[in-house]
């Protein structure tokens, strides 16, 4: 199988099976990447911080909130209206060897493992 992506993210949600993992909805991956702020220092590090519980937010007719331990992860999603969490697995890609300078292109067949 050969999956790319144009933007340097990938997000993955927890499947009912173990050790299997969906491809993030349009809404969670939106709704992730506003709550983690990439590109923004956070704390300045040195010590451990405390879980951040975001603010509940609505999809449809369930309201969903993110937890996240030390401020990168690992990272929750919670279904507040059913109580379910899913763990959260996200990776920043880079660039594909040998593409061009203008290629947005990122393949996740370079994630070790995958």
């Amino acid at each position: 199988m050969n999956v790319s992506f144009s933007d340097g993210f990938v997000v993955f949600v927890e499947s009912d099976k173990p050790g299997e993992w969906w491809l993030a909805k349009s809404w969670q991956k939106r709704e992730f990447m506003r709550v983690m702020k990439f590109g923004t220092m956070k704390s300045m590090g040195g010590c451990v911080q405390p879980d951040e519980i975001t603010e509940p937010f609505r999809e449809g007719q369930y309201k969903y909130r993110f937890i996240i331990e030390n401020e990168w992860g690992p990272v929750t999603l919670e279904n507040v209206t059913t109580g379910r969490k899913r763990q959260i697995n996200y990776h920043h890609l880079f660039p594909t060897k040998g593409l061009t300078d203008d290629s947005k292109y990122y393949k996740l067949s370079h994630i070790k493992g995958m």
